[in-house]
């Protein structure tokens, strides 16, 4: 009876010892995950492309700082969308002037800009509708990326790459959203471009 017993202890951890060890989650390729924070890209894989290039690492750092001391944190997975509470534009690119980061209260470009293309990367933090101009007329998104900042798969906040080529003349970019639900506020910012 006790070898019995014992055979049996050996078999289960034969087994235990032969089980295979599940792989990560394979992730899609549009989709990067880190520690910090999970961020899922769309559109023509411009955005993704500055995001490996390093081009946007320090501002997604301040987003997650802006997040980790918001009231945003810690919400209930099933309670509404988190209203919009910021909005910025965080980064100018153009054939012209390569890019330029835009630091908070900078309303001027530094750079001269122009050039075949032309684009503007705007952040927004919580959940609302989109809208951009420049120079008076209505621009497109090409791209958006979802910015998880605590991987509890609830969206905070979003990046988004605003399609400005053709437009070389020197004006103001304008971009607002408003929030999905309560307190349905608008939020803006702008920036003159040379």
């Amino acid at each position: 009876m006790k070898i019995g017993k014992m055979l049996g202890v050996v078999l289960a951890g034969c087994m235990l010892l032969s089980t295979p060890v599940m792989a990560a989650e394979q992730q899609p390729d549009n989709v990067v995950v880190s520690d910090d924070v999970t961020i899922t890209f769309e559109g023509t894989g411009k955005l993704q492309q500055m995001y490996e290039n390093g081009d946007l690492d320090e501002r997604i750092q301040d987003m997650m700082a802006e997040f980790e001391a918001s009231d945003s944190k810690g919400s209930v997975a099933r309670g509404p969308a988190a209203p919009v509470s910021y909005v910025g534009v965080i980064q100018v690119r153009s054939t012209q002037g390569d890019y330029e980061n835009i630091p908070r209260n900078q309303y001027t470009t530094l750079v001269d800009h122009g050039g075949a293309e032309m684009y503007v990367v705007t952040q927004k933090n919580g959940e609302g509708r989109d809208y951009a101009t420049y120079c008076n007329t209505q621009v497109k998104s090409i791209d958006s990326a979802s910015l998880d900042f605590d991987n509890d798969r609830i969206v905070d906040g979003w990046l988004y790459l605003w399609d400005l080529s053709g437009m070389n003349e020197s004006g103001q970019f304008t971009y607002k959203a408003t929030s999905y639900n309560s307190p349905w506020n608008t939020m803006s910012t702008w920036i003159n471009i040379k």
